[in-house]
């Protein structure tokens, strides 16, 4: 699935939000084909409707108190006339950390998965259904569940649970984390109806190659369709879209920022390059790798971000957890060198 819908700006739309288009290829076979590249991990691509990109573009598509989702109207407050800084709660997303793919499981069974160092968009679609579904991710599936991979050349089956004190009889690794149940069924269970497979991931190879840039809207999708609870009628063109990176200006990703963040209080995904030079990288990373990190909140007086990171120490982050603030203008350059974008 190729990047997708890539917005253009300064739209004026006055119709009301209509029904998605959809553009349907067919979906290939699990076997490799002559060429030896892996089957599609979509049964078709979701295009969403140029309407409601539209509306979504000139900020007009909100969440509301409730949690449900509206169109605003024209006279809608302006992303400049949002608060100087934003922050959301972290208390739980703060302590999202992605399983580590060796050691133990939460049961203390010894495990090994090369797998689970590729899930840091999981983990970033995790932390973001924590706003719109709150207490879900520290509770999900209750005590430790199996998880195995659904498919491909390595499936292995260990039990994920949705809190973890560290403790020995747990992962023993020594730090508390929140939601990993959640991201597992996230990376290996989750499944839009445009998925010919379920799971975020691809699981073709071992390890997966995790989300690459051509199918980053995946992750849009399974945002929507967790979101939306599973709506079939509306889940594609429910509250999130791609901003690419080829398109998106500094103005642009500050605006995406506010609006979802102050105005809606929900979190942006951003995929990016951890690492370009010494004085561009994000504050918790020294080697350069394609990634995934969640943006909770700004700060127009100090020029930053504020952003999780599921990736602990474990996958080459050097923290297990908490907030980290960036420069904007380093967030922006980071997205630019990974040439892919937000999800928003």
């Amino acid at each position: 699935m190729g990047i997708g819908q890539i917005r253009a700006r300064a739209c004026a739309v006055t119709s009301v939000v209509s029904a998605l288009l959809m553009a349907v290829t067919p979906m290939s076979s699990l076997a490799a084909t002559p060429d030896g590249s892996v089957p599609a991990h979509d049964s078709y691509t979701v295009v969403q409707d140029p309407t409601w990109l539209a509306l979504k573009n000139s900020y007009r598509i909100i969440r509301q108190k409730d949690g449900a989702v509206a169109v605003a109207p024209q006279d809608f407050a302006t992303p400049n006339s949002w608060p100087t800084y934003f922050y959301l709660d972290t208390t739980v997303t703060s302590h999202v950390v992605e399983p580590e793919g060796r050691l133990y499981d939460d049961l203390h069974r010894s495990e090994s998965d090369r797998n689970y160092w590729n899930f840091c968009t999981a983990g970033a679609v995790t932390v973001a259904v924590n706003y719109w579904l709150p207490d879900t991710i520290n509770t999900w599936g209750g005590s430790p569940q199996p998880f195995t991979e659904p498919y491909g050349p390595h499936r292995e089956t260990y039990y994920w649970g949705p809190t973890d004190t560290g403790v020995p009889g747990e992962t023993g690794n020594g730090y508390a984390t929140v939601g990993r149940s959640y991201i597992m069924m996230i990376a290996e269970q989750s499944d839009p109806p445009d998925f010919a497979y379920p799971g975020l991931l691809p699981f073709f190879t071992y390890p997966t190659t995790g989300v690459l840039p051509a199918n980053v809207t995946d992750i849009r999708d399974v945002l929507n369709w967790e979101i939306s609870s599973h709506n079939l009628n509306n889940w594609s063109a429910y509250f999130y879209a791609l901003a690419g990176a080829n398109t998106l200006t500094q103005a642009n990703l500050l605006a995406d920022v506010e609006t979802d963040v102050a105005a809606d209080g929900v979190a942006v995904v951003v995929t990016l390059n951890t690492y370009v030079s010494s004085s561009v990288h994000l504050p918790n990373w020294t080697t350069s790798v394609p990634h995934a990190i969640t943006v909770v909140g700004y700060n127009n007086s100090t020029g930053t971000f504020r952003y999780t990171d599921t990736c602990g120490v474990h996958c080459l982050s050097n923290s297990n957890g908490g907030i980290h603030d960036v420069s904007q203008s380093v967030l922006y350059q980071l997205i630019k060198s990974d040439g892919v974008g937000i999800i928003w």
